[in-house]
């Protein structure tokens, strides 16, 4: 039997709907409604308009998937939705250098962050425990926090337990959420838990703090899927009763429950439509997608059909976050944007009415000039209800809007292209009227509008599968590669069919990453299994609620243009005057903030891709900073021949180090052991040199210089990053570099 879905996107601007055969993968109808204030509405007005096209009977629709960015947006525009959180970082005596909540906007900690506690546990990379669990640690946690939301009068206590190699080994944190869960029952307390296990992969920083915003969301979550859910079941949907799901970003489905518990896995779920939609429709499996929406152009780039992964770290609203996501890039170009002449200059966007287009542009009798009215003067397009005349621009002005949207997307698509050969543009999103498929733009072989362009997001949408991810590091030594590989493939595939997959559609794939520096021959295994959806697996899994649709009425509030300063406008590092002072004779630079963010961008290009991430010594900094210390650099000149110098750096896997991330003040430690070996040299030191110029290593020396009230000497003893200690310039000239000494968590 023939089933079918409803397929939804939510924009900016625009909330589109279609009705499409599941298996076939047909569009049978369309909608494109306008996105309301409160989000629902303009589903429910989509969904609506949709069934009127009588394609379909209401009770033969058995599946409705949404897209949406609702709680991305929540994120990014820091909103009172936002629920306090508590992290319980189960780490024994290690990482606590670099607690929750570091590196987040200092606003947005500030909202989120409620309690912190450091328990025993965690694992090292082979799965040795760090320290053992301790129930009766945890059972005290627990009850102090029952204790602080009676006192508070709080509705419940959000929490999120990360544990150090919680992706080896997740035990700890499935014992620990097992036994905080059982006190919240006994207290009678609501409580939510998210384990990071669950969440994202290796690096503690990154893993935490895609868990915290998780955990800050799942009260809005449930609050607005429920309400969502229950308002689409007044439309009569019967079929669709707890087949409800959410797109996430890898382009694949999860059920409403599930979205209630791992909102995160939706963020970027409109761009990851998007590029599936494309595909189906203009039957490409690679090249580039542009998604002109009414606020904004979305690139991706599409392979076999899936969009390309970012391969490095993804900031969410300011924070570091480490589950994968498309690598998207984003400009304000869309159907709203603001045109701007100034003499013989045009700008278009970012800013842009939105969903207010139809009531603010020149061509529906509004007062703003925006791309739509010159898509509609230009000849691109029509749409019901816009006068041309209205709309006074001249061919030469038309013109230099058309070149300066064109140079927009070149740009966009020259940082995103990987080749030099020119590929396919696939079109899509209501915006993508503002560009002919005659144009011609630089790297681009052709461009395609597909049919339904114009809704491909929501297409994109109701053709989603389901799919599971499973990230491991395994010990290959006396073992056998492609038995080990198997395993963790297997293990997705199994993931993959609980999740609903059908199993005779399931498609795998699998990455190997060796892990340097690490005994056991020890290998990163990223396995992926891919299916399609069994709609009739799945089970009603969300309560539902009585009551009928509720009309919502919105008050119109008119478009008020934002006006920028110079410098809000520029949105890169504002580099400033280097700060030199002359003490006894040398030139000191004192470092100011944004030039720690530019030596770290150098330290990762200059560490050739080892070295460490330099991002744990720029929090380290940054955390100088605020404490008013003074971090200075001197020029190698300014030492004499026998001048003593000291060496700090960090050796080991930078695998391990982005987990069990540092204690606190080890490398402080060593130079005090150092003090106690050789107590004469210590109190000539004249500074602190990096031994690389690499990654951590080039940051590091400046925090221990800083902490020792020295300066750090402006040069090292590699000039990149090294694997071992005598491949530096002193042992090369048969120096001696002892004593050495080195210091660990305990």
């Amino acid at each position: 039997a023939k089933r079918y879905v409803i397929g939804i996107d939510v924009g900016g601007t625009n909330t589109d709907a279609v009705i499409v055969e599941h298996m076939e993968k047909k569009v049978l109808a369309h909608h494109k409604a306008s996105t309301t204030k409160d989000i629902t509405s303009g589903i429910l007005n989509a969904i609506k308009e949709v069934l009127k096209k009588d394609v379909v009977k209401c009770e033969e629709i058995s599946g409705l998937m949404l897209g949406t960015t609702t709680f991305l947006n929540a994120v990014i525009q820091n909103s009172d939705e936002l629920a306090p959180v508590t992290v319980i970082r189960l780490c024994g005596p290690s990482s606590r250098a670099y607690p929750p909540f570091s590196g987040f906007p200092e606003n947005l900690a500030q909202k989120l962050q409620q309690k912190i506690y450091f328990a025993s546990g965690g694992y090292e990379f082979n799965s040795q425990e760090v320290s053992t669990l301790d129930p009766e640690e945890l059972k005290k946690i627990g009850n102090e926090l029952c204790d602080f939301a009676k006192e508070k009068n709080l509705p419940g206590i959000n929490i999120v337990i990360c544990g150090i190699f919680s992706p080896v080994s997740d035990k700890q944190e499935l014992e620990a959420a097992e036994i905080l869960a059982k006190v919240f029952e006994e207290r009678k307390t609501e409580v939510t838990l998210t384990l990071s296990h669950k969440i994202a992969f290796i690096g503690l920083l990154e893993r935490e703090g895609a868990s915290i915003l998780n955990a800050c969301l799942r009260p809005y979550a449930k609050k607005a899927i429920q309400d969502l859910n229950r308002r689409i079941m007044s439309l009569d949907l019967k079929g669709c009763a707890g087949k409800i799901f959410l797109t996430q970003n890898d382009g694949t489905l999860i059920t409403s429950q599930m979205a209630i518990e791992y909102p995160v896995f939706t963020f970027n779920s409109g761009p990851t439509n998007s590029l599936r939609g494309a595909s189906l429709l203009s039957k490409l499996q690679n090249g580039i997608v542009a998604d002109i929406g009414g606020t904004s152009t979305d690139l991706a780039v599409l392979l076999n059909g899936f969009p390309r992964l970012a391969s490095s770290y993804v900031e969410v609203g300011g924070v570091r976050t480490n589950f994968r996501m498309p690598d998207t890039k984003s400009i304000g170009l869309g159907g709203g944007s603001l045109v701007k002449f100034d003499g013989d200059k045009v700008s278009v966007g970012p800013q842009s009415v939105g969903y207010k287009l139809k009531k603010e542009a020149f061509c529906f009798g509004g007062k703003i000039l925006t791309t739509t009215d010159f898509a509609m003067k230009k000849g691109l397009s029509t749409i019901e209800g816009s006068d041309i005349s209205k709309v006074d621009l001249s061919p030469e002005q038309l013109d230099k809007v058309q070149s300066e949207i064109l140079k927009m997307i070149e740009d966009l698509i020259d940082q995103m292209k990987t080749t030099k050969e020119a590929v396919p543009l696939i079109l899509v999103g209501g915006g993508s009227i503002l560009v002919s498929e005659e144009a011609k733009l630089e790297g681009v072989s052709q461009i395609i509008k597909p049919p339904f362009f114009d809704v491909a997001n929501a297409v994109g949408a109701a053709i989603a599968q389901v799919s599971a991810t499973v990230d491991m590091v395994v010990k290959l030594e006396g073992k056998d590669r492609k038995e080990e590989v198997a395993k963790v493939v297997q293990e997705a595939k199994r993931q993959n069919i609980e999740n609903g997959a059908t199993e005779e559609t399931i498609q795998t794939s699998f990455e190997e990453v060796d892990c340097s520096y690490i005994p056991g021959r020890a290998c990163r295994i990223i396995a992926k299994a891919v299916g399609e959806l069994d709609i009739s697996k799945i089970k009603a899994d969300i309560k539902q609620y009585e009551g009928g649709d509720e009309k919502v009425e919105e008050e119109y509030e008119p478009f008020v243009e934002k006006i920028k300063t110079k410098e809000e406008e520029y949105s890169g590092i504002q580099i400033p005057d280097p700060v030199i002072v002359e003490e006894n004779g040398i030139k000191e630079w004192v470092l100011q903030p944004a030039d720690i963010e530019c030596i770290s961008i150098g330290c990762g290009i200059l560490g050739t891709g080892g070295g460490g991430s330099p991002y744990l010594g720029t929090l380290q900094l940054r955390e100088l900073f605020k404490q008013g210390k003074k971090i200075r650099v001197i020029a190698p000149s300014s030492l004499k021949e026998d001048d003593y110098v000291g060496i700090a750096a960090w050796y080991g896997a930078p695998i391990v180090i982005v987990e069990k991330v540092a204690s606190g003040n080890e490398l402080i430690e060593a130079f005090q052991l150092i003090g106690d070996l050789e107590k004469d040299k210590i109190k000539k030191l004249k500074g602190i040199m990096p031994v690389e110029i690499g990654g951590l290593n080039c940051l590091a020396p400046l925090y221990v210089a800083t902490m020792l009230d020295l300066p750090l000497i402006d040069c090292d003893f590699m000039g990149r990053a090294f694997p071992e200690l005598q491949m530096i310039t002193p042992v090369m000239y048969g120096h001696d570099i002892l004593p050495i000494t080195m210091c660990d968590e305990k």
